[in-house]
């Protein structure tokens, strides 16, 4: 038996899945009621703070308490309460858990920080990395890219 269904679904089992169903609610490619606002660039929500200068686009959300400095680039990325993203810093289709840090210069592509992890500065970390709850890397500790 099966049923054919014209509707939005995604099963949203693994982070970037996660990411992609929050960034196309935030994008208006579904209707929901879950959506707290107009369909945008960027949700940010109550006590939220982007700083001007800042760029937050691609269906980013920006949680309650969260900050994202002037300077740094937020894309596609899901930030949840209080996390902080610094200045020169990149985020791009990650998920930035409860209390997380990210330090200036640092750079995350797919990658999910948890609750209160922070990321020094001048690290690269890409492709699923997944960092712990509390874990703090010191500054420039992992790098992805060759050297030039």
């Amino acid at each position: 038996m099966g049923y054919v269904e014209s509707g939005y679904w995604l099963d949203v089992g693994t982070p970037e899945a996660f990411v992609r169903g929050s960034r196309d609610l935030v994008l208006g490619a579904l209707a929901s009621p879950a959506m707290p606002g107009e369909p945008g660039e960027r949700l940010a929500l109550a006590g939220a703070r982007v700083a001007p200068g800042a760029v937050v686009r691609g269906g980013t959300t920006v949680g309650r308490g969260a900050v994202v400095e002037a300077g740094a680039t937020v894309i596609g990325s899901v930030l949840l309460e209080d996390a902080y993203v610094a200045e020169g810093a990149t985020v791009r289709d990650s998920v930035l858990s409860r209390g997380a840090r990210v330090g200036p210069g640092a750079v995350l592509d797919g990658v999910v920080l948890g609750d209160g992890a922070v990321v020094g500065p001048g690290n690269e970390l890409r492709c699923g990395v997944r960092v712990w709850p509390g874990i703090e890397l010191p500054p420039t500790a992992i790098r992805f890219s060759a050297d030039d």
